[in-house]
């Protein structure tokens, strides 16, 4: 009964003061393909903006954001298409301010995902972030006034390290190092105030044996770039000078053996062919995702003293198949058909099978490669065809199990 006489009361004195209620009405701006509402916003009779709200196409609330004197201000929420809430944080005049947390949607609903901290809607303090099964996916770090500092981190979903980065405009000596999902080092290289100036080092998977090094400069190639076989040995020589090619560019075969060279002055081509008297070369280049120009197609070269043809198939960079063929000669040309060799490379080393052949097309031998060893049944043959060695190998200071032919 109380609040029955009060009511009227109040709206009595209302009136009597001169005073109305005003409620904001929700007014929709933007619609779906479907003719849901997408964006709606709520506005009172006088034009100030209560809130503003999207929603997906079935109807779900997508986000909330308050406002006041027209501008974003007070509690942000955002949710998935399956209504949890994914993000919260706070805008203050317009401006992100404070904690912002976002979270796993689904199942994972309200276990956090990340944490970030804004002033004045710049970053500051200290960010982080976690994988949906708990283990911490990033940590970034910023000054008061929102510059990166700091070293920041990301690691896999199974706890390794993945990544080391402290190459800011802000810190004058850094360094970024890449792992891969086991935690082995694949990549590192130095900066001054956030570009690569110094040493860059690509590693091949064991993480110890350098793949590529390279010389930077104020973010540019300047100075030696060399590319290593597995087993250490330098396959390609470059020269750079400010981001051109520059000087002698050289290539050697996994032995260490020069098979060819050739001058470069302020070039940026794709093709290369040199002959002379003592080699005589030709592949082709494609540009990498790093902008880099790397070996890609059939490499083929002849050496001095040497009457057969020397091929050599590159994916972008990578050696994949080695071969060589006899000359066939006639009247008037000489053509390579003839197979002399033949072998399979994985990450610079030897792999699978190798074979050699007789002049006359027999097979000398069908040697067995693992990683860059010997490893399996090893045969050799004579000019007829005829089996003259069969062993078993096991890998470098193994014991070896000879196979006498004909002997079961």
């Amino acid at each position: 009964m109380i609040q029955l006489f009060f009511a009227p009361i109040f709206c009595i004195f209302l009136v009597l003061s001169g005073c109305t209620i005003e409620h904001a009405e929700e007014q929709v701006v933007a619609y779906h393909a479907n003719g849901a509402k997408k964006t709606s916003i709520w506005i009172y009779p006088d034009g100030e903006i209560l809130k503003r709200n999207e929603w997906y196409s079935d109807g779900i609330k997508e986000l909330e954001i308050p406002y006041k004197d027209s501008v974003p201000h007070g509690d942000f929420k955002r949710w998935t298409g399956f209504g949890d809430l994914v993000m919260e944080g706070k805008y203050k005049k317009g401006l992100r301010h404070g904690k912002w947390t976002s979270y796993f949607g689904g199942h994972f609903n309200k276990k956090t995902e990340a944490i970030r901290y804004y002033e004045n809607d710049h970053p500051v303090g200290d960010w982080t972030g976690w994988h949906f099964n708990g283990e911490k996916a990033f940590e970034e770090h910023y000054s008061d006034n929102g510059d990166s500092i700091g070293v920041w981190k990301k690691w896999n979903e199974n706890g390794t390290i993945a990544e080391e980065n402290s190459c800011f405009s802000t810190i004058d000596s850094g360094f970024y190092k890449k792992y891969n999902f086991s935690g082995v080092l694949e990549l590192q290289f130095y900066c001054r105030q956030g570009k690569k100036s110094g040493e860059r080092l690509e590693y091949y998977d064991s993480g110890k044996k350098v793949r590529v090094r390279e010389m930077w400069a104020g973010n540019i190639l300047n100075g030696v770039r060399e590319m290593y076989s597995g087993e250490g040995i330098v396959l390609k020589r470059e020269f750079w000078r400010n981001g051109l090619r520059d000087s002698v560019w050289q290539w050697f075969d996994v032995e260490g053996n020069k098979i060819a060279e050739t001058v470069m002055r302020d070039t940026a081509r794709t093709d290369f062919g040199v002959c002379g008297a003592v080699v005589c070369a030709e592949s082709t280049f494609v540009m990498n995702e790093g902008g880099e120009f790397v070996l890609d197609g059939t490499l083929w070269f002849m050496r001095e003293g040497k009457a057969l043809r020397y091929e050599e198939n590159w994916e972008h960079g990578d050696i994949k198949v080695s071969r060589s063929f006899y000359p066939d000669s006639t009247a008037d040309s000489v053509s390579y058909t003839s197979a002399a060799s033949e072998g399979f490379w994985k990450d610079g080393k030897r792999d699978g099978i190798w074979k050699n052949w007789y002049r006359n097309g027999v097979l000398r031998d069908s040697l067995t490669y693992v990683n860059g060893e010997r490893v399996g049944d090893q045969f050799s043959y004579d000019s007829t065809g005829k089996l003259t060695i069969h062993k078993t190998e096991n890998g470098k200071n193994r014991p070896v199990i000879m196979h006498i032919p004909g002997v079961n």
